[in-house]
């Protein structure tokens, strides 16, 4: 929305961390097969790099700055994330016996999709408490009435104010204010992952070959 990007360069956006994850992958896993171990790859580059993307992501993530820093970002998110998602499938696998692959990977999928709902959940509690509010208080007097419509017709009734009106600056601040409750509490939540990675055991995979 700050940007105002058409719905082609929004797509391109949009897969940044798919694409990026998906390269990476392929470069991690190469590593993966010249070090035999992934444990402190994932817990000193992995999730750094993650921490890096989300932390900055906080600062970033406005139309003050240029769309090419929100791509840094991203790129370091999706960088990180595609360590992490190896990382963490290595280590069930590992950890598991040859009839238990499958219930790990089953069980870690079922943990990747409960917190991806949750984190959805806080997502959306993050927008609908803070974005109303703060269009409000940011819409000039003639305008606080339609409060209601601009936020409840979501991105396409939004981007019909042109850029640069008192009406996209006040949608512009709410957006930028829920996306950086977002952002800091992303964040946060990531924190948690170094804990639960220093628990792994550093396997080596070589003997598994």
């Amino acid at each position: 929305m700050a940007y105002n990007l058409n719905f082609s360069d929004a797509g391109y956006m949009t897969e940044i961390y798919n694409v990026g994850s998906c390269f990476w992958g392929v470069v991690f896993g190469v590593w993966i097969r010249l070090t035999k171990h992934f444990k402190y790859t994932c817990l000193f580059f992995g999730l750094p790099l993650m921490l890096l993307g989300a932390g900055l992501m906080i600062h970033f993530r406005s139309a003050d700055f240029g769309i090419g820093y929100l791509v840094m970002c991203q790129i370091f998110i999706a960088f990180g994330g595609g360590t992490l998602v190896i990382g963490e499938d290595m280590a069930v696998m590992a950890s598991a016996d040859r009839d238990g692959v499958p219930m790990m990977l089953s069980l870690i999928s079922l943990a990747s999709n409960v917190g991806g709902s949750i984190g959805y959940g806080v997502s959306a509690a993050i927008y609908s408490n803070t974005f109303p509010s703060t269009l409000r208080n940011n819409l000039p007097a003639n305008a606080k009435d339609n409060c209601t419509t601009i936020y409840s017709g979501g991105y396409a009734v939004q981007k019909t104010y042109p850029l640069g009106s008192p009406i996209r600056n006040a949608i512009n601040s709410a957006w930028g204010k829920s996306q950086k409750y977002e952002a800091i509490s992303a964040t946060c939540i990531l924190i948690l992952g170094a804990p639960a990675m220093v628990v792994w055991k550093n396997y080596n995979v070589n003997r598994y070959c």
